[in-house]
């Protein structure tokens, strides 16, 4: 039951799935998992359930957004339920924020891309040429911060409601758009803990880039 806020990519996956197996079931959900779970997603249906987050999923939540996700699987998952986490680890912090940095300025082109679409659907006037890629280290949460900063200062229309505002952007302030946080092997486990799952396995790569958790709600 793959979940995503985009009804495409659920579609390309859910496909995938299919493909991949003749006795694949693939009932999509366009839910956001950030959120109280929608109720085709806390059917009793067959057990044990596993719940996953692949990739860098985890990663790209901000704290509260990651610290509230157990209290959502809590609700749904019984003792015999597992989650299986993709976990991205703490490691060298120049060749983590250099991913950022890609030579074909996929990333680089993202942000006004995004800015683009924003002027275009919800009549904001950002200057375009008025930002520039940028991608920082923050040691102390520990993650990457990737965002487009401002090179110059500028007033920005931002409509809320039936109100628009100006919003003030200071030269050398960052829209932080998106954040990739890195994990120690131990960090989940603490904080699995806290919120009644026991971690059963851990399974790093060869590379130590990413390491697969898997833990159980606790009965």
């Amino acid at each position: 039951m793959p979940v995503d806020v985009s009804t495409s990519a659920l579609s390309q996956l859910t496909d995938r799935l299919r493909n991949a197996s003749s006795d694949t079931r693939a009932r999509p959900v366009a839910a956001d998992f950030t959120r109280p779970w929608p109720p085709a997603l806390r059917e009793p249906g067959r057990r044990p359930l596993l719940v996953t987050f692949l990739g860098s999923t985890l990663g790209n939540l901000l704290p509260a957004q990651r610290h509230g996700l157990p209290a959502l699987l809590a609700g749904s998952l019984r003792p015999t339920d597992s989650l299986l986490l993709g976990v991205p680890l703490l490691g060298d912090t120049e060749v983590m924020a250099s991913a950022y940095l890609d030579a074909a300025g996929l990333m680089e082109a993202l942000h006004p891309h995004c800015l683009r679409i924003l002027d275009r659907d919800f009549a904001t006037d950002f200057d375009l040429d008025a930002y520039a890629h940028h991608v920082a280290w923050a040691a102390s949460e520990p993650r990457v911060e990737i965002g487009p900063r401002a090179l110059a200062d500028q007033s920005v229309l931002v409509p809320c409601g039936p109100v628009a505002h100006r919003v003030a952007f200071r030269r050398g302030e960052v829209l932080r758009a998106a954040v990739a946080v890195r994990f120690t092997a131990g960090q989940l486990d603490v904080e699995l803990s806290a919120r009644g799952f026991e971690t059963v396995r851990l399974l790093p790569d060869t590379s130590s880039r990413y390491m697969l958790l898997l833990a159980r709600r606790r009965g």
